[in-house]
């Protein structure tokens, strides 16, 4: 691509000062901005960049390298305008490189750092307290950007000195659209407070504004699903992707999964903060393509399980309750813990990720169920099998914790290939639940052995 530009743009352009800028137009043409439009586009799409990409040149005839330069900045600032469209005019176009839609929370986090539990009636001093911006959805949605993923955040904040603070790291990220997200008058923006101690934490809420999540949001993404029905045959992904929390007004999320079901989108479940397995919850997780849950949920909703996931053994368990239930029935689900990442495909095949080795200091556990569930679904979009998925998902829990702050030192895309291409691709993949004899090719003895 980067010889053909070249050849026809040396030939739009004046003799004298073709040779002058073949090496800027090669690394304007390699730009990241360009190949990262190009990387989301199919042919289709491609031809069309390509086109206008020609047309520039071919009007430009600049005197000086700066002020093509210029020219070109302005010219691929016109071209992702076109991405970042409003509810006041959602149409095919502005969606054609957006995926994912982030139907959440949006807090300001209150973060006390701890070097030893707290103790009832005692006075724990702390080592430091830490302002940054949070909510699960909002989390989710920050760790998508960094992995270059195009994101719509739907949710709300109140119109308070809170709100500035909690949109800081969401209006920053290039590759989030904040459009959708509502000031709500006479209301508070969500409040997280958490205590982080070693390797625990507790957070309390004020979920303030997220409980207010409601018909105009609901609409927003009504249009954008259909919006997204352009999407096919211009990406290489057809379907959008819908992800919820349990943080926001749960009728809304409960509509939220219905509409994104009868518009065939993928949607993720993420099952925290932990409530009561009623018919409410049944129904989102009904509708659901993928649902991750860890150990506090399950505890909460299935008698006889109050304590700690202590082996992959106990997330089998765990998995049956869910087939008792008729929950899991033809989806993914993945149980996370300290052990690492435990998944059950459609098909009952199960996959397990075991926590990868801590290179660094650790700092902190909030925010990585939200980092592993944004690296999940990144990985989804990406068209990487479950058991990749889930190494994404492990790797993005594995920067987390070694980070003060859910939206801070996120895991860049270069990051994560660089430290998939460290780890090994062999996977713990344990039998078939139902004795079913999968192994590839006849090669037993070399997958028992990687």
């Amino acid at each position: 691509l980067s010889f053909f530009l070249s050849f026809h743009l040396l030939c739009l352009l004046p003799l004298p000062c073709s040779c002058h800028f073949h090496f800027s137009l090669h690394r304007w043409i390699m730009s990241d901005k360009l190949k990262k439009l190009f990387k989301r586009l199919d042919g289709g799409g491609k031809s069309i960049i390509f086109n206008e990409f020609l047309k520039f040149f071919g009007e430009h005839r600049a005197d000086s390298e700066e002020e093509l330069s210029q020219a070109f900045k302005d010219f691929l600032q016109e071209i992702e305008k076109d991405s970042k469209c409003s509810p006041e005019d959602i149409n095919e176009d502005c969606i054609k490189d957006a995926f994912l839609v982030v139907f959440g929370s949006i807090n300001l986090d209150l973060l006390a750092i701890l070097n030893v539990k707290p103790l009832e009636g005692g006075n724990t001093p702390m080592e430091e307290l830490l302002h940054s911006p949070g909510g699960k959805g909002a989390n989710e949605a920050v760790w998508a950007s960094f992995l270059e993923y195009s994101t719509f955040m739907i949710g709300c904040v109140g119109k308070d000195s809170f709100a500035e603070q909690a949109l800081r790291t969401l209006n920053s990220c290039e590759f989030i659209n904040t459009s959708f997200i509502r000031e709500v008058d006479d209301t508070t923006t969500g409040v997280g407070i958490g205590f982080s101690y070693p390797k625990k934490k507790v957070t309390v809420a004020n979920v303030g504004a997220n409980d207010l999540v409601g018909g105009a949001e609901l609409d927003n993404l009504k249009s954008l699903l259909e919006a997204s029905k352009a999407l096919k045959g211009r990406s290489i992904h057809s379907s959008p992707y819908l992800l919820v929390q349990f943080e926001v007004n749960m009728e809304s999320v409960m509509k939220a999964t219905n509409t994104a079901f009868n518009h065939g989108a993928e949607i993720i479940v993420k099952t925290s903060p932990a409530k009561d397995l009623n018919l409410n919850v049944k129904s989102i997780l009904t509708t659901a393509s993928h649902i991750i849950t860890n150990e506090y949920e399950t505890n909460s909703w299935f008698e006889g399980h109050d304590k700690n996931i202590a082996s992959f053994s106990d997330c089998y368990t765990r998995y049956q309750c869910f087939l008792e239930e008729g929950i899991s029935h033809n989806k993914n689900l993945l149980i996370c813990s300290a052990l690492g990442v435990f998944g059950v495909d459609k098909s009952g095949f199960i996959y397990i990720v075991p926590t990868l080795p801590l290179n660094g200091k650790f700092k902190s556990v909030i925010g990585v169920a939200d980092a592993a569930t944004a690296g999940y679904t990144c990985g989804l979009m990406e068209g990487k099998p479950m058991y990749e998925a889930m190494m994404w998902a492990s790797c993005c829990a594995n920067q987390c914790i070694r980070q003060d702050g859910a939206q801070n030192g996120c895991l860049s895309r270069s990051e994560l290939s660089a430290l998939m291409k460290t780890l090994s691709i062999g996977f713990d993949v344990s039998a078939h639940p139902h004795g079913d004899d999968r192994t590839n090719n006849g090669d037993e003895e070399e997958e028992e052995e990687e």
